[in-house]
C-alpha cells in the first residue's frame, strides 16, 4: 500500500480520535480521579471496541458484511443509555474513596462507551475504502489498514492519559468535582446525541454491500 495513503488514513484517525467526545472524557476524567493505571484501563477497553467496529468497516467495505439499517439508531441510543449510566457511576464515584474503585469495571465502561457510538463506525466507513483496494479481498491490506487506524487510536489516547496525568498535580484535594464534572460532560453529550438526529437512519453508501 502506498505510505502516503496510509499517513493520510493514521491523521486521520488520529484527529478523530483526539477530538473532545465520550471516549477521550472518560478516559481523562479517570485518570486523573484514579490515575495514569485507570486510563490505561479505560484505554484498552476503547482500543478492543475500536477493534471490533474497523474490522467491521472493513468487512463491509469488502462486502463481507452486511449492516441493517436499524443497527445505526439502536446503536445511537444504546450509546446514550450507556452515556447516562456511566455518567450515573461518575457521581457515585464522586462518594466513594478511590481506592475502593473497582479498576474493571474502567475497561468495561472504555469497551461499552467506544462500541456503542454508530458515528465512530460511520467515520471508519467513510475513510477506510479510500485506504482499501476494494475490487478484491486483500487479507496483507486488510490487517494493515486496521493495524495503522489501532495505532493512531492508541496513540492518541495516550496523549489523553499522559495530559491527565500532567494535570493530576493541580487537582489536589478535589477528584470529587473531577467525578462530577465527568458525569456533567458525559450527559450534555448524551443529551446532544439525543436531540440531533443521524443524517440517514441507514447505512451510508460507503458502508453498503455492493451486489457483485
Amino acid at each position: 500500500m502506498d505510505s502516503s495513503v496510509l499517513f493520510a488514513l493514521f491523521v486521520a484517525a488520529f484527529v478523530n480520535a483526539v477530538l473532545p467526545g465520550p471516549c477521550v472524557i472518560l478516559t481523562f476524567g479517570r485518570t486523573v480521579r484514579a490515575g495514569v493505571p485507570a486510563g490505561l484501563v479505560v484505554t484498552a477497553g476503547i482500543l478492543a471496541a475500536d477493534l471490533v467496529l474497523v474490522a467491521t468497516a472493513v468487512g463491509v467495505t469488502f462486502g463481507l458484511v452486511a449492516l441493517a439499517p436499524a443497527a445505526f439508531p439502536a446503536m445511537k441510543w444504546l450509546g446514550i443509555v450507556c452515556l447516562v449510566a456511566l455518567a450515573l457511576r461518575s457521581v457515585r464515584a464522586a462518594t466513594v474513596p478511590v481506592e475502593t474503585t473497582r479498576p474493571t469495571h474502567d475497561g468495561a465502561g472504555g469497551f461499552v462507551v467506544g462500541l456503542s457510538s454508530p458515528y465512530n463506525l460511520l467515520f471508519y466507513g467513510a475513510v477506510l475504502p479510500q485506504a482499501l483496494p476494494v475490487m478484491e479481498v486483500d487479507v496483507g491490506a486488510a490487517l494493515l489498514t486496521v493495524a495503522v487506524t489501532l495505532t493512531a487510536i492508541a496513540m492518541a489516547q495516550l496523549g489523553v492519559v499522559a495530559l491527565a496525568a500532567g494535570c493530576r498535580g493541580m487537582v489536589g484535594g478535589r477528584g470529587r468535582w473531577i467525578d462530577c464534572a465527568t458525569a456533567g460532560a458525559l450527559l450534555m453529550i448524551a443529551a446532544a446525541s439525543a436531540s440531533v438526529p443521524m443524517a440517514r437512519e441507514e447505512p451510508p453508501d460507503t458502508l453498503r454491500v455492493s451486489e457483485r
